[in-house]
């Protein structure tokens, strides 16, 4: 792979006029697939009734995945047992997206990044950043949270993402983080810190291929040349 899979995550969306590029992500979350998830969580003839109470408090099957079990508790009222069985599908779903970016493995394609970027930061109520960390044959090195902040704010430094890049011996990199309202539009601040990591990282030979924002159901991407 060369930097021209990068390329075709904008190919995939088309361009805006703002520098951002867009495209759809599918939703679905049925209330039979709940159902079916607290039935075997000891619900019983309940569990369809509970099901269709979650999905209308949380909004999605997968707003519930990514529920801690605090919430789950409180605000769903569901019992200790089926919040565990429901941790236990939420763990084994996040463990499926990181084998897609298994260390030392290649990104072969854009949907598989992009899948694997949305599925670790769309469903979070707080902002959170992360890296993929990638050497000089775009292999994934390492994936990490770099920082993680509050329903509308991610205290992200250009320090912190440099450090991390270093430690890891990394010749390249993709940032993402989520905008839990769902808003696309890069914020001011989230411009002025890709230009600015952007020049950093190039003046260590470590290139920012990608900082994308994650929204409910879409995802926006920052576009180097344009931040310039």
């Amino acid at each position: 792979m060369t930097s021209q899979t990068f390329e075709s995550i904008r190919d995939l969306t088309g361009a805006t006029t703002t520098g951002a590029v867009v495209r759809n992500i599918d939703l679905a979350a049925p209330t039979r697939v709940l159902a079916t998830i607290l039935g075997y969580a000891g619900l019983g003839t309940a569990a369809e009734r509970r099901a269709t109470g979650l999905l209308a408090r949380f909004g999605s099957l997968a707003s519930i995945l990514y529920a801690t079990p605090q919430e789950l508790a409180d605000e769903g009222g569901l019992p200790a047992q089926a919040v565990a069985v429901l941790m236990a599908v939420a763990a084994v779903h996040r463990v499926s997206l990181r084998e897609r970016l298994p260390e030392r493995v290649r990104i072969d394609t854009p949907e598989a990044l992009l899948d694997f970027l949305a599925g670790e930061l769309r469903y979070r109520r707080d902002e959170a950043a992360l890296a993929v960390f990638l050497d000089a044959d775009f292999r994934v090195i390492a994936v990490e949270v770099i920082a993680v902040g509050s329903v509308n704010h991610c205290p992200l430094t250009v320090r912190q993402v440099v450090e991390r890049a270093l430690a890891h011996g990394a010749s390249a990199l993709v940032l993402a983080h989520n905008h839990p309202s769902g808003n696309l539009d890069p914020s001011s601040a989230d411009v002025t810190t890709t230009h600015n990591l952007q020049t950093t990282l190039a003046n260590l030979d470590i290139d920012l291929l990608e900082h994308v924002i994650i929204g409910d159901g879409a995802y926006s991407v920052l576009r180097g040349e344009r931040l310039a």
